[in-house]
C-alpha cells in the first residue's frame, strides 16, 4: 500500500465518523503519517520555509511608518493565503495534532497533561477534564473549569467544520504539492492545481470528486515513498 491509499483511507474516516473523539483522532494520524516520513514531511519543512524567508523579507528592515506597516500586512496576508504551511496546515497542526501527539508520548498522569488534548479525547464533561481542574496548584477548580471552558470553544461544532474545511483544502493542496515534488514522471503528472480539473461544490465547498482524481491521476504513475 503506498501513501495515497493511506492517507486517502485516512481522509476518508476523518470526513465519515460522527464522533468528535474519533475525528480528532484520524486527523492527528493522518497529519502522523506525513510528520514520520521523511520525504513527506519534507514537503511541510520546505513550505515552512519558503514561509519564514517570505515573511523575512517582507518585514525587514523594521519600520514605524503606518502606511508601511499597512502595505507589509497585505503582503503577509497574501503569502500566507498561498502557503502550504500557512494556509490550512497550521491551525490543525498546532490545535490538534501537537496537543494529541504530546499525551501519546507522555506518561504524565491526565491532571499534568496539556488540557487541549483531554477536551479532544474525552470531552468537557468527562472525569480526566474534572481530575485535571481538581489538581491545578496556581488556580481553584472553578477557575480552572472557566479556563477550560474558553478553550473548549475551540471545539465546537462551529469550530469543527472549520477544521474540516482546513483539513479538505489541506488534503487536495498537499497531494498537489506531493506531485510536484516527488513524481517519477514529472513529463506527464500535473505541474499545478490549475492543470488538475477541480469540481468545487459551490454549497459546500468540498472537492471530494476533485481529491479523488487527483489520486487516481497520481497513482496510475505508480510514484510511492
Amino acid at each position: 500500500m503506498n501513501f495515497f491509499d493511506t492517507l486517502q483511507i485516512r481522509y476518508e474516516a476523518v470526513l465519515e465518523t460522527e464522533s468528535n473523539v474519533r475525528f480528532y483522532q484520524n486527523i492527528h494520524k493522518y497529519i502522523d503519517i506525513i510528520m514520520k516520513n521523511d520525504e513527506l514531511s519534507s514537503i511541510i519543512n520546505k513550505s515552512a520555509e519558503e514561509y519564514r524567508v517570505g515573511h523575512a523579507q517582507i518585514w525587514h528592515p523594521y519600520t514605524k511608518v503606518e502606511s508601511e506597516i499597512k502595505e507589509r500586512s497585505r503582503q503577509t496576508y497574501k503569502l500566507e493565503m498561498f502557503n502550504l504551511y500557512t494556509a490550512d496546515f497550521t491551525s490543525i497542526y498546532v490545535r490538534i495534532y501537537i496537543p494529541i501527539e504530546d499525551y501519546i508520548k507522555s506518561a504524565d498522569p491526565d491532571s499534568e497533561q496539556d488540557p487541549l488534548a483531554l477536551l479532544m479525547l474525552f470531552g468537557i464533561k468527562s472525569h480526566q477534564v474534572k481530575f485535571w481542574t481538581q489538581n491545578r496548584r496556581s488556580m481553584p477548580p472553578s477557575a480552572a473549569m472557566q479556563s477550560l471552558k474558553m478553550y473548549n470553544k475551540w471545539y465546537t461544532k462551529k469550530e469543527r467544520k472549520q477544521y474540516e474545511q482546513d483539513f479538505k483544502n489541506f488534503h487536495v493542496d498537499f497531494l498537489t504539492a506531493a506531485a510536484n515534488t516527488s513524481a517519477k514522471n514529472t513529463d506527464i503528472l500535473p505541474k499545478s492545481v490549475s492543470e488538475i480539473p477541480l469540481k468545487l461544490d459551490p454549497r459546500t465547498g468540498d472537492f471530494h470528486t476533485s481529491v479523488l482524481e487527483i489520486i487516481l491521476t497520481l497513482k496510475k504513475k505508480l510514484f510511492v515513498f
